[in-house]
């Protein structure tokens, strides 16, 4: 549709100018007013991208992003959203739990095969900020055998050892971050982790 690309292109344009209100707005009327054409959902997922990471309001950009899931379910930004998603639900404590539910759902989508380290990974993470340290290294141990030759390998040790840290179970932090220097000798993570085996030690 000519007329929903003239205003794709407005859109652009506004948002290389930094009006990101304005750019948001634009995208929403082609997905309103031209719900059929190609570009309905790509103007949707940029909407969303504006008030998530331009304009900074959270509400509009979950409302968004739902929004997009629902009504293009086999679409080319599908997962891409959900991961968008649960990036927004991990800012604020009261809704981190919905983020471990996206990010669980997306372990088990065949399309976000080649970013299942990545996923596990994420999903530690959150879970140490949730206070859940076995889950947290369970996901972690996940990583570690089903992806092998990960390049995220060094902060899955790095995690292990950080989360054995906080619980004062120093012996099992010392292995995981000599582990880590073991196998990633001289990288940042190993080096980082270089301060909680100091720590650990004087600690134990």
């Amino acid at each position: 549709n000519s007329e929903a690309r003239q205003l794709a292109d407005k859109a652009r344009g506004m948002w290389d100018a930094g009006r990101y209100q304005d750019a948001a707005r634009n995208f929403l009327i082609i997905a309103e007013l031209y719900p059929s054409s190609a570009l309905a959902e790509e103007s949707l997922y940029w909407a969303a991208c504006l008030y998530q990471y331009y304009i900074q309001d959270a509400e509009q950009a979950i409302r968004q992003y739902q929004r997009l899931i629902v009504t293009y379910p086999k679409g080319n930004f599908f997962y891409q959203a959900k991961q968008n998603l649960a990036e927004v639900y991990e800012q604020d404590k009261s809704t981190r739990h919905r983020a471990l539910q996206i990010y669980q759902q997306l372990l088990l989508a065949k399309e976000m095969q080649g970013r299942r380290d990545w996923l596990h990974l994420r999903l530690a993470r959150l879970n140490m900020q949730m206070g859940k340290m076995d889950e947290a290294r369970m996901e972690v141990r996940d990583l570690l055998v089903q992806t092998p030759q990960s390049p995220l390998r060094a902060q899955a040790y790095y995690l292990a050892g950080y989360s054995y840290y906080l619980e004062k179970r120093y012996d099992l932090a010392l292995w995981s971050f000599g582990q880590l220097a073991k196998d990633f000798p001289g990288t940042p993570t190993a080096l980082h982790a270089q301060y909680f085996v100091a720590d650990t030690l004087e600690e134990r």
